[in-house]
């Protein structure tokens, strides 16, 4: 599909929501669209799509388990990392996400 057709088709999306619901949704025309589908929609509705967070900090320890009462691998450079998964502060860092065992405290990281 080129530019025009592209356009063409976004407006009239726009226009079918516009008269159906009285308003038009940014995130429903790309679903329409085709281009962002229900589960990745879904998926980020949840919290659930990974991101980036800089750890700034060198003595920032990160753990087995998403909490202080888990033990502790030891710490983890500065840098920017990808958090794959949040569960009570804690964040699942991606390369221990498939044994889930590499949580880091989002409290003292910042989103990059």
């Amino acid at each position: 599909m080129n530019n025009q057709e592209l356009a063409k088709k976004t407006e009239s999306i726009f226009v079918s929501q516009c008269w159906h619901r009285g308003y038009a949704s940014p995130v429903q025309v790309l679903l329409d669209l085709g281009y962002l589908s229900k589960k990745d929609y879904e998926s980020w509705r949840k919290g659930s799509v990974p991101y980036l967070v800089r750890v700034r900090s060198s003595g920032l320890d990160y753990r087995k388990g998403p909490g202080e009462s888990y033990d502790s691998w030891g710490f983890i450079n500065p840098g920017v990392y990808t958090i794959v998964e949040e569960k009570d502060g804690w964040g699942l860092l991606k390369a221990y996400a498939k044994e889930r065992n590499g949580w880091l405290c989002l409290a003292d990281a910042e989103r990059a």
